[in-house]
């Protein structure tokens, strides 16, 4: 929302003049509860946040980008290192988890989401992403093989792919804290050794190749280290929660019928 002194001057350009304080006066007439959201000290609306349900493994699978290794967080050139994952909404399992040549492109997402499919021999009921650029191949493949594979499932009822804010993408945002504590920031720090120490030179095109010829691969093994003890690891006991809870993420999705 504009304040009055924007306001003012948007209505100036236009050649309507109108002194600030009769701006002010309409604006907290017509809507006071902007004033309201600007006071100081006044804190962001919180969010309201609910539990997580599911049925079962594989009912509603969640999915986005890891961007702390990007190009905008490295500020090395072009150097991009983005990680996409896919989790499993139920038991808390990390299906996939890699690098990819650019988790803003629909066609690169859409490879990986074909390998998940491949890897698993199966598809979820219901993909849920955020509202990203790159959702559009894994969107349409999704909807494909739930019509195919899955035709007397209403659509309507349980859509095939549903996008939610990122802030409502908890499944996956509470990945990420604990891969930057475990990897993340040792990732990060190990590679910027080489901008700060001056061994990397960004507008060398061999430097990129290199780089990406050494690190792709570490960063993998790293990853796969997460996702071995991420799915391995036992989840804390929480009294209140519709899933399962004080279990290993692997235990749960192979043996569901004891959770």
């Amino acid at each position: 929302m504009k304040g009055p002194v924007a306001l003012k001057e948007s209505l100036k350009n236009k050649l309507i003049l109108v002194p600030r304080e009769r701006v002010h006066v309409i604006m907290l007439q017509h809507a006071p509860e902007g004033f309201n959201c600007h006071l100081p000290g006044n804190m962001r609306q919180k969010i309201n946040h609910k539990p997580l349900t599911s049925v079962g493994p594989f009912q509603k699978i969640s999915a986005d980008g890891y961007e702390k290794l990007n190009q905008q967080a490295l500020n090395m050139g072009d150097l991009n290192i983005p990680i996409y994952p896919y989790k499993d909404k139920w038991s808390g399992m990390i299906l996939k988890l890699c690098t990819v040549p650019d988790s803003c492109t629909a066609g690169a997402v859409g490879h990986l989401y074909l390998d998940l499919v491949q890897e698993w021999e199966g598809i979820p009921l219901q993909l849920m992403t955020d509202k990203g650029l790159e959702i559009g191949w894994q969107a349409t493949i999704q909807s494909i093989f739930r019509s195919f594979y899955a035709p007397t499932i209403d659509m309507e009822v349980f859509p095939p792919f549903v996008t939610i804010p990122s802030t409502q993408n908890t499944v996956i945002k509470s990945l990420w804290w604990w891969l930057g504590k475990k990897t993340g920031f040792n990732l990060k720090d190990t590679i910027l050794i080489g901008k700060h120490e001056h061994y990397f030179h960004a507008h060398d095109p061999m430097h990129h190749n290199l780089f990406y010829w050494i690190f792709i691969p570490l960063i993998q093994e790293e990853l796969n280290w997460f996702h071995d003890y991420w799915n391995n690891h036992r989840i804390r006991k929480q009294a209140h929660k519709t899933i399962p809870s004080s279990h290993s993420p692997a235990d749960a999705l192979c043996h569901p019928s004891l959770f």
